[in-house]
C-alpha cells in the first residue's frame, strides 16, 4: 500500500513514460499511473543511494539502449515481494492431497521437482520443501528438488541464507517453528538442514526466455507462481503462461493465486477444483522444451545438523495440534518494528504530518501494527470518514486478519455505499475463501457502480486503474465465479 503523496515533477512525465515501456518490455510489469509513481519513487531512491539527481538518473535509464539491462539496484527496488511461510494453506493442502500423490507415483527413482517462480526472499520454496518431505515421510531428501527463482538478487541473497525473523512466521504455530527451524537465540531462526539441502535459488527473469532451470535440463513436475502474474501486462502474462505450458510435462501442475485464475481459462491448462481451491493441470499440448544452466555451489547451503522428526499429515495442515488452521497469534506487538532485515525503525521526525499518509507510509515499510494504531487514532477522532476504515481493512488483510478486514470493509460501505474498491476487496476475499456466490454478489455491486463512471476516470484507491479497466477485470472474475457455481451472471 504505497503512499500517494510523492508527486511526479512535470519534467519527469515524458521520460517516465519511456522508462515505463522499457520496464514493461523487460520485466513484464504493467505500467499504470500508480506504477509510474512507484517508478519515480524507485528512481529517487536509486539517485539518493548514488548521490545523483533523480531527474538525471531517470533520463539515463529512459535513454539507455534497448539492449542495455536495467540496473540491479533499481530493479530490486521495483520488485519488493510480500511473502511468508505456509501462505494459502488450503491450496497447499489440495496440492498435497491431489497433485503430489500422482506426481510421486509416476516418478520412480527420479527426483520430484517443484519450481517456485517469483520466490522473493524464499519463504515459498522452503515451504514446498517442508511440504514434500512431510507429506511423503518415506521420501529420500535426495529425491526432492525445489528451485526458487526471482529477478531480485538481493531477495535471493537473503533466501540463500535461510535465516528469517518473526514477520515471516505470521502463518505458523509455535510447534511448526520448532519443527522446521533452529532458534538462533537473537530473535531469528534458520531453516533446518533437512529442508535447506533440498532447496536451491537462481536469478531468473520470467519476462525473458529461454528459462534456465535444472542443470540436466529436466522439467519441473509443478510450478508455483502465486501473486506474480497479477503485476504483469496482459501480453507478458500470456507469454509466461504459454511458457509454463510448454515447459511442464504431460500431467504437470500449475498453482497460481486465487485472484490470478481468470487468465488460465484460455491457457491450455485444465482446472482441478476442491474445497474452493483451483489448481491447473496440463492435459495435452505441445511437447516440453527445456533449457538448463549449471548451479553454483553457493546455491546450496549446509549447516551440518542432524535429522529431525516428521510432523503428522493432519497436524502439518492444522499448524500443530493446539493451533487453529489458518491463523496463529504467534507474536504480540509490532511485527515489523524489530525486524532486523526489514526497513528499520520509522523515523518519526520525517513522518508525514497527514495521519492517513503517515499510516500508508508505515504500512509500505512493513510497520503494519504501527499503521493500525495510527488509523485507530484517526478513526477515534472522526468515525464518519470511510477511507481510514478501508485502509484498516487492507492492513488487516496483509496480516491475515480476515474477520477484522471484513468488519472494516462493512464499516466502509456503511459510510460510503458507492466505495467501489471496498466491494471489489470483499469479492476478492470471498473468492479466496471459496465462496463463489458471495464473491459474485460483491463483484456485481462493483460492476454496477463502475458502469455509472466514465470509462477513462481513475477509480479511487485502485492504484490508478480506470473504471473501464477495473470493470473488465470484475467481469472476468464474475465469469470465473459463475463457472464455479453454474449461476447466470448479470
Amino acid at each position: 500500500m504505497r503512499s500517494s503523496s510523492c508527486p511526479v515533477p512535470e519534467e519527469a512525465l515524458e521520460p517516465l513514460l519511456l522508462l515505463g515501456k522499457k520496464i514493461e518490455e523487460k520485466l513484464g510489469l504493467v505500467c499504470t499511473d500508480k506504477r509510474r509513481a512507484d517508478i519515480w519513487r524507485s528512481v529517487a531512491r536509486t539517485a539518493s543511494a548514488r548521490s545523483e539527481s533523480p531527474l538525471g538518473v531517470l533520463l539515463g535509464l529512459a535513454g539507455a539502449s534497448p539492449e542495455e539491462e536495467l540496473p540491479v539496484d533499481f530493479v530490486a527496488d521495483l520488485t519488493v515481494g510480500e511473502t511468508f511461510f505456509f501462505r494459502e494453506r488450503k491450496a497447499l493442502r489440495m496440492f498435497s492431497e491431489t497433485a503430489l500423490p500422482e506426481i510421486a507415483a509416476g516418478k520412480g527413482t527420479a527426483p520430484i521437482r517443484i519450481w517456485s517462480a517469483g520466490c522473493s526472499t524464499g519463504e515459498e520454496p522452503y515451504t514446498l520443501s517442508m511440504l514434500l518431505l512431510n507429506a511423503l515421510p518415506g521420501m529420500d531428501p535426495e529425491q526432492v528438488s525445489v528451485l526458487g527463482t526471482d529477478i531480485n538478487p538481493f531477495a535471493l541473497q537473503k533466501a540463500r541464507k535461510g535465516i528469517f525473523r518473526r514477520w515471516s512466521f505470521r502463518g505458523m504455530a509455535p510447534e511448526e517453528i520448532r519443527l522446521f527451524f533452529n532458534d538462533l537465540g537473537d530473535g531469528s531462526f534458520s531453516v533446518r538442514e533437512r529442508y535447506r539441502r533440498t532447496t536451491a535459488f537462481s536469478l531468473l527473469n520470467l519476462a525473458e526466455r529461454p528459462w534456465r532451470l535444472w542443470r540436466d535440463g529436466g522439467p519441473p513436475d509443478a510450478v508455483f507462481c502465486r501473486n506474480v502474474l497479477i503485476y504483469f501486462s496482459p501480453k507478458k502474462r500470456e507469454e509466461v503462461l504459454a511458457g509454463f505450458h510448454s515447459l511442464l510435462p504431460e500431467g504437470g501442475w500449475l498453482a497460481v493465486a486465487a485472484c490470478e485464475t481468470v487468465p488460465l481459462q484460455a491457457s491450455g491448462f485444465s482446472p482441478v477444483s476442491s474445497g474452493g481451491v483451483t489448481l491447473y493441470r496440463k492435459n495435452g499440448g505441445t511437447a516440453p522444451v527445456f533449457f538448463s544452466e549449471p548451479f553454483r555451489s553457493s546455491d546450496f547451503s549446509s549447516s551440518g545438523e542432524g535429522e529431525e522428526p516428521v510432523l503428522s499429515f493432519e497436524d502439518f495442515f492444522s499448524g500443530g495440534a493446539s493451533a487453529p488452521e489458518e491463523e496463529y497469534p504467534l507474536f504480540a506487538g509490532n511485527p515489523g518494528g524489530e525486524e532486523a532485515d526489514g526497513p528499520g525503525e520509522p523515523p518519526a521526525e520525517n513522518a508525514p504530518d497527514d495521519s492517513l499518509e503517515k499510516a500508508r507510509s508505515l504500512a509500505d515499510r512493513g510497520f503494519r501494527e504501527d499503521a493500525l494504531e495510527e488509523l485507530r487514532r484517526v478513526i477515534g477522532r472522526d468515525r464518519t470518514d470511510p477511507l481510514p476504515f478501508y485502509l484498516l481493512a487492507l492492513i488487516h488483510q496483509e496480516l491475515g486478519n480476515e474477520k477484522e478486514a471484513a468488519a472494516a470493509l462493512r464499516n466502509t460501505l456503511f459510510l460510503a455505499p458507492g466505495f467501489v474498491m471496498a466491494h471489489y476487496t470483499l469479492g476478492s476475499a470471498a473468492l479466496r475463501k471459496g465462496s463463489a456466490k458471495e464473491a459474485d454478489r460483491h463483484f456485481r455491486n462493483a460492476a454496477d457502480l463502475l458502469l455509472r463512471l466514465p470509462g477513462d476516470s481513475p477509480v479511487p484507491e485502485s492504484g490508478g486503474l480506470t473504471a473501464a479497466h477495473l470493470l473488465e477485470t470484475v467481469r472476468e472474475l464474475r465469469s470465473g465465479t459463475n463457472n464455479m457455481t453454474g449461476a447466470d451472471g448479470k
